[in-house]
């Protein structure tokens, strides 16, 4: 059911502005007085205009925030280690495969039938190349002890700064 037919959330489907938000809800228009709105970590698209630079920011804007937590896990015992092992491979992994099945089956297809792209634009092979790295991390982490913290350290920030 659409936005105008839904009766489970008062939150209303409209044509967003420039700089507004594609949901509101009438109950939760005042914000509290601690609460931020902070720019997008993106370097592509830094000042979203419509929905759809909202569609593309969105999910990346998700991934960035978990790679930037990341960097600041602190990987100091075993008991650590384990945990970051299990986030990484049962939640942060799966959802970056997830998505990048989506672009690569649903949303670039779609997109390449209504924009032309350029020949040299293959997707496909950057996530190819990041889920290698990712491979690696998550066979690392598995494995990790003390002495390999550091090894695993410098292949999380290699996937950051991608």
């Amino acid at each position: 059911m659409g936005c105008s037919g839904s009766k489970a959330s008062t939150a209303k489907c409209q044509q967003p502005e420039a700089g507004k938000t594609l949901l509101t809800d009438p109950a939760s228009t005042q914000k509290p007085a601690d609460a931020q709105i902070k720019a997008p970590t993106s370097q592509i698209i830094t000042a979203p205009k419509d929905w759809c630079d909202a569609g593309l920011l969105i999910p990346h804007e998700a991934i960035r925030l978990m790679l930037n937590e990341m960097c600041k896990f602190r990987l100091d015992s075993d008991k650590k280690l384990a945990a970051f092992s299990k986030w990484y491979s049962q939640i942060f992994y799966v959802v970056v495969h997830h998505h990048h099945d989506a672009e690569e089956q649903i949303y670039m297809p779609w997109l390449t039938k209504k924009v032309p792209f350029p020949p040299d634009a293959k997707v496909e092979d950057e996530h190819k190349a990041l889920m290698a790295l990712m491979n690696t991390i998550r066979s690392s982490a598995a494995e990790a002890t003390m002495d390999t913290a550091a090894d695993l350290k410098a292949k999380i920030q290699e996937l950051v700064d991608l």
